[in-house]
């Protein structure tokens, strides 16, 4: 292609989505490469080869700026009597559009604002002199969110492509009239007078919304702001410079990054920060709570049960060849409770309960399993299998519990313990799942009871077969009671356990 025709683009090279609404412009693509276009209407017969020679054109092609959208060229179609400007795409839009859908702060606002001078400067000190259109819907931001002056000088083409002259008036009139334009010095001081004044107006209406009340009461601010305002209301002559401008807004800077994306890597960096330790203290909570709940289920259920409920592990019935039972009551007790009030009740269970769950915790090889009134009941081989020790450690904790219960003040009303203790087979499983139980079945449990029941206050109550476990044990000494008739087992010979 001609050198002086690099910016005309085939009109069958531009595919342009039918769906679009392309009247103040759209997306649009050229060899799979995204552009933004914006149309134009030209005269009936209009030659597009008139715009050949036009000094716009030719600067254009020098503007490479990081915060100037960079001019692709000039699509023609002749059959809908249409001229298309092409430009790079901005995927985020204009600014006045970010600014509407989200809360910009000061710091991206500087920023912005930073690159925007930056390009304007750029453009004010190129061949182009000045922009001749600006407003804020033409600053475009990218990708990256940097802010990209756009559609430089498309008042110039724009106002060539539409008029009603016939191409060859246009070639001859239009362009001379252009190139003068771009010499005459009160031409360019206007224009570059008339980008300040936009950019001011730009700048102070997003500070004035994006800054704090904290920010708005120190000095810098309303300096720069005093600033503005005098880009916006002073003559030509009296109107800051491109160069003051830059220098004032480096001066009362509030941030040192210059690039956008750097700032929002510093606000995400600081943000993970606050969101870690936020993490950390939710997490310390959570695992507060969970401790909490833990202590209160292994009250409720063995240990090993817990952990098996935790890791989602089904509990299946379980059948145990030698466990050793233990109930624990207070005889008089319901006698005692018809005269007593219901406060005194709760506190009598409460202070009794206390003594047993403090033995049980330093008797690591008995479990508790339930309590019914004043009706304490124990066990050991269950859910931990012990080998042959669970009886001694039963009969080891039943001893415990009377010397703790005998050196309390609950001795002094009269009350008294209580204790049988059976060994043999049962099964054992976790019954229901809102109030989750830990249930042992059997006859062992019915025997455990029975020597409950058939015992003497302030002693311990042994079947034989729990006797037999500890026959050889010499710190547990055993006092045949001989026959008894046990109700519903006939008669059975049991022990004392000496305490």
């Amino acid at each position: 292609m001609n050198n002086d025709k690099w910016w005309l683009i085939p009109a069958e090279a531009l595919h342009i989505p039918t769906k679009q609404p392309i009247k103040r412009g759209c997306k649009a693509e050229i060899k799979e490469k995204t552009v933004w276009i914006k149309p134009v209407d030209t005269p009936p017969g209009f030659d597009v080869n008139a715009l050949l020679g036009l000094p716009v054109l030719q600067q254009l092609r020098g503007i490479h700026h990081p915060n100037v959208n960079p001019f692709v060229g000039i699509c023609y179609d002749p059959q809908n009597a249409t001229g298309y400007l092409v430009s790079d795409h901005c995927p985020r839009g204009c600014l006045s559009g970010l600014h509407k859908r989200a809360k910009l702060d000061w710091e991206f606002v500087f920023s912005l604002m930073r690159n925007f001078i930056q390009g304007l400067s750029y453009i004010h000190h190129s061949a182009i002199r000045f922009h001749g259109s600006l407003s804020i819907d033409k600053c475009l931001i990218d990708g990256r969110f940097s802010l990209k002056i756009g559609e430089l000088r498309y008042d110039v083409i724009s106002g060539l492509l539409n008029q009603n002259h016939r191409p060859s008036a246009i070639s001859r009139h239009s362009v001379s009239k252009t190139l003068a334009s771009f010499k005459n010095k009160s031409t360019v001081e206007n224009g570059q007078s008339n980008d300040i004044h936009m950019f001011a107006t730009i700048a102070l209406g997003l500070f004035l919304h994006a800054g704090t009340d904290t920010i708005k009461k120190d000095s810098k601010f309303r300096k720069l702001e005093r600033f503005l305002k005098d880009c916006i209301e002073e003559a030509n002559k009296q109107q800051p410079t491109i160069r003051m401008i830059e220098r004032t807004l480096s001066e009362h800077s509030w941030t040192t990054s210059h690039d956008i994306v750097q700032l929002i890597m510093q606000r995400v960096e600081e943000y993970t920060i606050v969101l870690e330790d936020a993490v950390a203290d939710k997490t310390k909570e959570l695992l507060n709570e969970q401790h909490k709940a833990d202590v209160l289920l292994r009250e409720m259920l063995p240990s090993s049960i817990v952990e098996k409920l935790r890791n989602k592990v089904t509990i299946e019935p379980e059948y145990f060849e030698a466990v050793t039972i233990s109930f624990s009551d207070l005889p008089g007790f319901v006698t005692w409770v018809a005269t007593a009030t219901p406060y005194d009740v709760i506190e009598l269970l409460n202070a009794i309960y206390s003594i047993f769950d403090v033995e049980i915790n330093s008797h690591h090889l008995v479990q508790k399993i339930e309590t019914i009134g004043d009706c304490y009941m124990v066990a050991s081989g269950v859910p931990v299998r012990v080998g042959k020790e669970h009886a001694a450690a039963v009969c080891r904790m039943a001893k415990a519990l009377h010397k703790a219960f005998g050196g309390s003040h609950l001795a002094e009303k009269g009350l008294m313990l209580r204790v049988g203790v059976h060994s043999d087979h049962c099964a054992a499983s976790v019954i229901g799942s809102k109030v989750p139980r830990y249930c042992l079945f059997g006859d062992a449990v019915n025997t455990a009871s029975r020597m409950e029941s058939h015992g003497e206050s302030g002693k311990i109550h042994l079947s034989y077969k729990t006797r037999a476990f500890i026959v050889e044990n010499s710190e547990l000494v055993c006092e045949s009671r001989g026959l008894i008739a046990v109700k519903g087992k006939g008669e059975m010979e049991t022990f004392w356990l000496a305490v």
